[in-house]
C-alpha cells in the first residue's frame, strides 16, 4: 500500500502548471474511479496534474510531514486506523497549512458539519458522480 507517484507543490511545466492532487481513501475502487475522474477532466481542460493515491492516512501524514504538498486533497472521512477528520485537522493546525484545497469524501453525509473549522473547499458524498467531481476540480482550480 501506500502512495502512487507524488511530487511536490505546484511545478511550472512549459507556459502550464502542474498541479499535484492527492486522493486517500482506504477504497482502491474509489480511488482508482477518482483518479480517472481527475485525468479525464485534466485531459478535458487542457491542465497538467499529477496524482498520489495514499490508502492510509498515516501513510499520508508521514509524507506531508516531510515537508511535501499538494495542491488539492480528496480525503475519505472513515478510514481504516485514523479518520480523514484528524487528518484534516494535522494539516490545518499542525503542518499550519492553510494553501491546501481539502475536499473530504464520504458515503455518510452525518459529517458534514463536523468539517467547518477544517475549512474544506467541498464535501462529496460517494459514489462519486463524474459532473460532482469536474465541478469541485473546476472551483478548486480557480482557487489557484
Amino acid at each position: 500500500m501506500g502512495y502512487k507517484y507524488v511530487k511536490c507543490k505546484q511545478k511550472m511545466l512549459g507556459d502550464n502548471f502542474v498541479y499535484n492532487i492527492g486522493v486517500c481513501d482506504d477504497e482502491k475502487y474509489t480511488c482508482a474511479e477518482l483518479e480517472n475522474m481527475i485525468y479525464n477532466y485534466a485531459d478535458r481542460v487542457g491542465i497538467k496534474v499529477d496524482v498520489g493515491v495514499w490508502y492510509e492516512g498515516e501513510e499520508l501524514s508521514q509524507y506531508l510531514s516531510r515537508g511535501n504538498r499538494l495542491d488539492i486533497l480528496f480525503l475519505d472521512i472513515q478510514l481504516i486506523s485514523t479518520d480523514g477528520i484528524s487528518i484534516g485537522n494535522f494539516i490545518r493546525s499542525v503542518l499550519e497549512d492553510m494553501e491546501t484545497i481539502i475536499i473530504f469524501i464520504s458515503s455518510k453525509s452525518s459529517y458534514a458539519m463536523s468539517l467547518f473549522k477544517i475549512q474544506p473547499l467541498d464535501f462529496l458524498i460517494k459514489p462519486l458522480k463524474d459532473k460532482t467531481v469536474e465541478d469541485t476540480l473546476e472551483r478548486a482550480i480557480r482557487v489557484y
